[in-house]
């Protein structure tokens, strides 16, 4: 009896750009489809894991933290759940890797995934989340954004809402220079149905030869995090003055704080596009907020001062 075959796929995209927001449209219509999920967060919390919001059967969430999945810190791991998820009774696994994620070593990652597995799970492809507002900013600061972009298969411009026309014309004519044969797709929500997962074609030969040219982190280098948790005077105000003010200087910030009511506060915010909102789901990661920034930044100090303006 031939084993049936489990495609896995790669969600990617630079931070804030709308990759979970993909996955709960994609796992809202779901249908008959047995998913499991692997999150990855570079920082040292998986707050990814408590955005799911699909009410659709997932059979499995794993998650990996503290690094990215590419990299020597987190490739084995992330090779090893990889695998053990070929013995479930599952349709199709999704990654979502960190957005800082650098993948020169796709190829040989999911060669060893496939060859371990038996080949009961192959490689399908990856998709790559393009924040339509920050592209242009970012890929000139952060190298492994279009190192992302090279490596995927399918690229979805998401908040197409917030740039004009023009604007948008000028984004896609750049990434058809860069990937001129990978389909891009329009989204505001990254609201996408669940058929652009299985109308995926990877074509690994059109990936970079060369894997030296993504050496290194960019101009700023490696970015840093800080996991914070205020203490004092936790509102929903505040906590939105807070974030308003710090997150434009930030790479990422999001999280959530509790409540003396026990509820919750989250916090999820990319340049300034902030969202602070209270949630009586009980997240199952420890409280605090995960800011992520380039090294040149000392964000430690400009959060404290930052809170610390807020509450007095």
């Amino acid at each position: 009896m031939t084993k049936k075959q489990i495609p896995l796929i790669l969600v990617t995209g630079f931070l804030g750009s709308g990759k979970t927001s993909l996955i709960n449209a994609v796992l809202k219509n779901l249908d008959d489809k047995r998913i499991a999920l692997l999150l990855n967060d570079f920082g040292s919390m998986v707050i990814d894991r408590d955005l799911i919001e699909s009410d659709k059967p997932v059979v499995q969430i794993s998650a990996l933290n503290g690094g990215q999945i590419f990299c020597s810190c987190l490739s084995g791991s992330f090779v090893k759940q990889t695998i053990a998820m070929a013995a479930l009774d599952i349709d199709m696994i999704i990654v979502e890797t960190s957005g800082l994620a650098k993948p020169s070593t796709l190829v040989e990652l999911t060669t060893i995934i496939e060859a371990r597995s038996e080949h009961v799970i192959f490689y399908a492809g990856m998709l790559c989340v393009i924040d339509a507002v920050r592209y242009r900013m970012l890929s000139t600061v952060v190298g492994n954004l279009n190192e992302q972009i090279l490596y995927s298969d399918m690229l979805i411009i998401n908040k197409t809402d917030l740039v004009d026309a023009n604007a948008l014309v000028r984004l896609e004519s750049e990434l058809k220079r860069l990937v001129p044969a990978v389909p891009m797709i329009r989204t505001v929500h990254c609201d996408v149905p669940f058929d652009i997962f299985t109308s995926l074609r990877c074509d690994r030969s059109r990936f970079p030869k060369d894997v030296t040219m993504f050496e290194g982190w960019g101009t700023y280098g490696r970015p840093s995090s800080y996991t914070f948790l205020p203490k004092d005077n936790i509102t929903l105000q505040n906590v939105q003055t807070f974030a308003v003010e710090v997150s434009p200087s930030l790479l990422r910030l999001k999280g959530f704080l509790p409540m003396q009511d026990g509820t919750w506060i989250k916090v999820d915010a990319v340049g300034s596009q902030v969202d602070v909102s209270n949630t009586e789901k009980t997240p199952q990661v420890e409280p605090g907020l995960v800011a992520l920034f380039n090294p040149s930044f000392d964000g430690k100090v400009s959060i404290e001062t930052a809170w610390e303006k807020v509450v007095g």
